[in-house]
């Protein structure tokens, strides 16, 4: 009878750890699994994405939406998340509003609270960013704007977001100036259509080095070809990360960029890579491609990868779908996705391939969605493939609509990639620099998500918000 319970209680504990894992894949942006969670596992897998500013907004707030609609304790995390959440990203909120029917009062009443609390700067670049959401929230909301059960609003932050709801981005523009919207982190490509002749060099000279580059063509064209050089040159220099111009050395080109700009980024980026390279000494690392069905964003992401890591090391490729094989660098622009996934088999094919030699690491890029075994947990089950990978860092580049990664005992870093783009490239490459640093500091298998998710404290909404007269008090001073 014991033999039972304890079978039964293991039982239910894995499936908690799988539908923790299966949420917070989905939070963060991967496969949508339908889990039947405990509200307060999931408001903490909320507030556990939050926290480490890891998530698909959209997805999360979509979740929280539904908490909203759940018992009282789901409601007081639902609205203490809102309160963690920046304020652009509750700008999702009327696109999912239907799954807090009959709640919206709950819900009202947290954005309030949470405009009401945010500073200046940050509304107005939430306002920037999406004008037509911001206005949008107001609107479906029902968000009171100067009058609050017949008091006025004296809320300052209030007040400032409730006069943007009635206001335009050309407005904004006008008042504040497209270098201060600049020096707010407002992202620039929002603010092209107020770039003029009269004010391009300002904005060119407040504009961040990348920023100022990614739109070169803009610049050179309301600057002229020596204003445009001389700030190009010092935007250059400045670059913090110059590999993320890799991929678009040839976009510049063809856009009519000088060829003596052109020229002075791609030195930049080589004297970058040699410094990487002194730092990081990645000797020999292993390129693991899922080529399974689907994986097309897996091919495309090595063939863009490869012909800059093998500037920095030997470079051997290991591609798999339910088998897995190694091949040369010409034969990937010839490889078509096909078959089932055996991440297993994948990564027992880079210690084949790389034992006897020392590994700097092992990139794998995947969804993580295998279906076919030899599985992850069955391979690190063998001591000697374990021992190998507890010396060899692995980069996990995720793909596509994929799932978190699970079983993977030794340190690893990750990334996650949608839709690729070739500036990616960089991140690619900081997320191998990250497993080769934690494989210096970490010596045991990290903690299982779930755990971490199950350590996060419970989020719950204050006490004092919930006495009669809390709103009324924070935007009129009276109660």
């Amino acid at each position: 009878m014991l033999i039972n319970l304890l079978l039964v209680l293991l039982c239910v504990k894995t499936e908690l750890t799988l539908g923790i894992e299966a949420y917070v894949s989905y939070l963060m942006g991967g496969h949508y699994v339908e889990v039947d969670l405990p509200s307060p596992v999931k408001a903490r897998a909320l507030a556990y994405v939050i926290e480490g500013g890891r998530y698909h907004r959209s997805c999360v707030v979509k979740e929280i939406l539904l908490m909203f609609k759940g018992d009282k304790l789901a409601r007081s995390a639902a609205w203490q998340l809102i309160q963690e959440l920046p304020v652009s990203h509750l700008l999702y909120i009327p696109d999912h509003l239907n799954l807090a029917k009959k709640c919206t009062r709950s819900l009202r009443h947290a954005v309030v609270v949470k405009l009401a609390n945010t500073p200046k700067d940050e509304l107005l670049r939430a306002f920037a960013l999406e004008p037509e959401a911001f206005r949008r929230l107001f609107k479906v909301l029902r968000l009171p704007k100067t009058v609050f059960h017949g008091k006025k609003i004296v809320n300052e932050n209030y007040l400032f977001a409730a006069s943007l709801s009635e206001s335009s981005l050309k407005k904004v523009v006008e008042e504040y100036g497209v270098e201060y919207l600049l020096k707010i982190s407002v992202p620039l490509h929002t603010l092209v259509n107020f770039i003029t002749a009269e004010n391009a060099k300002t904005v060119a000279e407040h504009a961040s080095p990348q920023s100022f580059l990614e739109h070169a063509r803009l610049f050179l064209n309301l600057l002229g070809e020596e204003k445009f050089n001389r700030i190009a040159v010092s935007k250059i220099h400045a670059l913090k990360d110059p590999l993320k111009f890799i991929g678009v050395l040839e976009h510049l080109i063809k856009t009519g960029v000088p060829e003596e700009v052109v020229d002075l980024i791609d030195k930049r980026i080589r004297e970058y890579l040699e410094e990487l390279k002194a730092k990081y000494r990645l000797s020999y690392v292993i390129i693991v491609v899922d080529v399974s069905g689907s994986m097309e964003a897996a091919l495309e992401t090595t063939s863009k990868l490869y012909p800059i890591l093998s500037k920095f090391s030997d470079v051997d490729i290991v591609v798999f779908n339910d088998t897995a094989w190694k091949i040369s660098p010409s034969e990937l622009e010839y490889m078509k996705p096909d078959g089932m996934t055996s991440i297993g088999a994948g990564l027992l094919k880079a210690y084949e391939v790389g034992k006897g030699r020392e590994v700097s690491a092992v990139v794998l890029i995947t969804d993580f969605d295998e279906n076919t075994p030899p599985f992850v947990k069955e391979v690190f089950s063998d001591p000697k493939v374990r021992e190998f990978f507890e010396k060899t860092p692995i980069a996990v580049v995720l793909v596509g609509s994929y799932v978190e990664p699970r079983d993977i005992p030794t340190p690893y870093a990750t990334l996650r990639i949608r839709d690729f783009h070739p500036r990616l490239v960089s991140s690619i490459l900081v997320t191998i620099f990250k497993a080769v640093e934690s494989a210096k500091t970490t010596k045991f298998a990290r903690k299982p998500v779930s755990s971490e998710v199950m350590n996060t404290p419970l989020p719950q909404r204050p006490e004092e918000t919930l006495k009669p007269g809390y709103l009324e008090k924070v935007l009129t001073n009276e109660a």
